[in-house]
């Protein structure tokens, strides 16, 4: 068991790459919080195949040990069925000293890179999640007739304050969003990672709308081909949605 002290988390991510195995099972991060702050986490680079788990502990006796004292309070697991990410996106974690255990569950051994920051907390947040885990996997949104169009039906809240779809177009195309169905305010944001680094870096954000309390969002834009992520984020309350993405030719 290998252990790392990450200092003090901040909405500056960290990013950490290291590896579990069957005969190295268990990778533990301390960190710690300075003040209440909205806490998210992604575990990457996780193909189908092999399974891994990532806890989240708070130190609920102060000794700064990761012990059977500790707390958990948020877990998230890959099953191996697909090569999405793994993530946590937690509202309002207190002031503290925290540990994030990654588990090998099964396969070969397991190259993972970890995620970590803390964004300033809601209600109100216009500071989401700045972690990009590839949750959902949507491949080229175009398909074969160069009209593509797929919906989605999930839920967002305190409990998990951001969903991050992942997709493609393979020749430039105009894309479309809405966002529906809400009962509290959410957000949405088109996200083009151009480093690569999973993570939103200044200029990575090319559209965004940002509507009143349930008022539905809207987003159109022109794309080159390539690799995109949209996110739905929480701005208060808990709610489910309805999520419509669609892209035609140009």
């Amino acid at each position: 068991m290998a252990t790392f002290n990450l200092g003090v988390l901040s909405s500056t991510p960290i990013a950490r790459e290291e590896e579990v195995s069957s005969s190295d099972r268990t990778d533990i991060y301390q960190f710690s919080l300075g003040s209440k702050r909205n806490f998210n986490l992604a575990l990457t680079g996780l193909p189908t195949g092999v399974q891994a788990a990532v806890s989240v502990y708070k130190d609920t006796n102060n000794n700064s040990i990761f012990d059977e004292g500790d707390q958990i309070v948020a877990s998230t697991f890959h099953d191996g069925t697909t090569n999405t990410d793994a993530a946590i996106n937690r509202q309002a974690f207190s002031a503290g000293t925290y540990f994030a255990k990654v588990t090998y569950g099964s396969g070969d051994l397991i190259d993972y890179k970890l995620l970590l920051s803390a964004t300033p907390p809601g209600p109100g947040t216009i500071s989401p999640s700045n972690l990009l885990a590839k949750e959902i996997e949507i491949g080229d949104l175009l398909g074969l007739t160069g009209v593509g169009s797929r919906t989605f039906d999930d839920l967002i809240g305190n409990g998990d304050t951001a969903d991050v779809y992942h997709f493609r177009v393979d020749y430039d195309a105009t894309f479309r969003a809405a966002l529906s169905g809400l009962s509290a305010d959410a957000d949405v944001r088109l996200i083009k990672d151009f480093n690569n680094n999973q993570i939103v870096d200044p200029g990575e954000t090319i559209a965004r709308s940002m509507n009143g309390y349930i008022a539905p969002e809207f987003i159109t834009a022109s794309l080159d081909a390539g690799d995109y992520y949209f996110q739905v984020y929480q701005y208060s309350g808990d709610t489910t949605y309805r999520l419509n993405l669609s892209a035609s030719l140009i």
